[in-house]
């Protein structure tokens, strides 16, 4: 219903255009495709204005107060998804055909924007360039019928990059790969070789390092009793060996009393 209401409008507009008098000779203007962005990728939306653009008209009211046209593309490579009228003006669209006037029924004498069609790059759309256009225009400034020209616009489709942040990411996680920090914690499995029986050379080697740890540790002990003993046995002597030492006295003492007690006894017989 909205497309037989839309037709029907558009129907009266052209009927209306024929049935007025031809601009006289030299009348013109133009309609100026202007992209916000040339440069896309697969998927993405865009906007390209329309500017009502070099307007020489001398009959009438000496300017432009609508237009009809029609919107060319490549529709493998894009969509048409919206025509939106500008500020002071009014759009309908249908299929492409377009049918834009001024909201207040008057003239226009210089340049300024009109509509502005909103695209989407195909996901299938091919890498390159791709034109939009408009043509089959025709303007009224109020009581004539202008044909106006067309401009091109070109859109390039281009492959969807990679941000270098993201790569660095891939280098950071490669570097996280590397951080064999996390494998060089074989220093706990070298810990390890402590509680391995297994006879490999690392192993070996670790058990010679627990042997000379555990040597290590004996002597360690064992200074440490050294270390002791000879607190102990600082100062005097104890009182044990002095009684032996004085035992020892006393049987030469009494050995030699004998010998003195003999010779004695003998030199008095004589």
């Amino acid at each position: 219903m909205k497309k037989i209401t839309m037709m029907s409008i558009i129907f009266l507009v052209i009927v209306a255009f024929t049935t007025l008098s031809m601009a006289a000779e030299g009348d013109s203007f133009t309609l100026s495709l202007e992209p916000v962005s040339s440069e896309l990728t697969r998927g993405e939306t865009f906007e390209v204005k329309v500017f009502l653009d070099d307007i020489q008209v001398v009959s009438g009211e000496q300017g432009i107060a609508g237009y009809t046209a029609r919107i060319t593309y490549d529709e493998n490579m894009l969509s048409l998804e919206n025509v939106s009228a500008s500020s002071g003006w009014e759009a309908m669209e249908n299929e492409g055909a377009v049918v834009v006037n001024t909201s207040n029924a008057e003239v226009v004498k210089d340049r300024t924007e009109t509509i502005i069609i909103t695209f989407k790059v195909n996901d299938n759309a091919s890498i390159g360039d791709t034109t939009i256009g408009i043509e089959n225009i025709e303007g009224t400034s109020i009581a004539e019928t202008i044909e106006g020209t067309g401009s091109n616009a070109t859109i390039r489709i281009t492959e969807e990059q990679t941000p270098e942040d993201d790569n660095n990411q891939t280098g950071n996680d490669d570097q996280e790969g590397n951080n064999d920090q996390t494998g060089n914690d074989d220093q706990e499995g070298n810990n390890d070789q402590t509680n391995n029986d297994d006879p490999s050379e690392n192993n070996q080697s670790g058990t010679s390092d627990n042997r000379n740890n555990n040597v290590g540790r004996q002597n360690t002990v064992v200074n440490s009793t050294s270390g002791d003993n000879t607190q102990k046995y600082q100062g005097s002597l104890p009182y044990a060996g002095i009684q032996r030492y004085i035992g020892i006295a006393v049987v030469i003492v009494l050995i030699i009393g004998g010998v003195c007690y003999y010779k004695y006894r003998k030199y008095r017989k004589v």
